[in-house]
């Protein structure tokens, strides 16, 4: 199984994007009451049974080892960037190789500083960058990339 986490899935436009792939599993976080029902709303219409809204602090979620790729549009201050990095970090098995996609990389020094290997940069129309991530040095998972 693949899953693919959405950190802050305000109404669930990234994570619809992401339902054109194969991923078995396709979950968002998102703090705010309101901005979690209506995406889940949002996916109950369109009837996709891989996706669910998790309304939770991304800080003390204690699900990431049940995903491989995380993808994240600047969602944090750094503080808590740090704390969600230290989360990632002690759920994840060093033997499992998770990519994260970060657009609008804000927090890259953190990233860093946290044992993740920037593998790729693609530019973005508002001049800002994705940028993608591994925890392995020399990345399997993309090595097409």
């Amino acid at each position: 199984m693949i899953g693919f986490l959405i950190l802050v899935a305000p109404k669930g436009g990234a994570i619809r994007c992401m339902t054109k792939f194969s991923f078995s599993k396709i979950d968002g976080i998102e703090i705010s009451d309101i901005l979690s029902n209506i995406a889940t709303k949002n996916f109950v219409k369109l009837n996709e049974q891989r996706v669910g809204i998790k309304n939770v602090d991304a800080s003390t979620f204690s699900g990431y080892i049940d995903y491989d790729f995380f993808y994240l549009y600047n969602p944090f201050p750094e503080e808590v960037m740090k704390k969600v990095l230290l989360q990632i970090k002690a759920q994840i098995d060093s033997k499992k190789e998770i990519i994260i996609i970060y657009n609008n990389p804000m927090c890259h020094k953190q990233i860093i500083k946290h044992g993740f290997h920037k593998i790729k940069e693609f530019p973005d129309m508002w001049g800002n960058g994705i940028f993608v991530y591994s925890n392995f040095q020399n990345t399997q998972r993309l090595k097409h990339l």
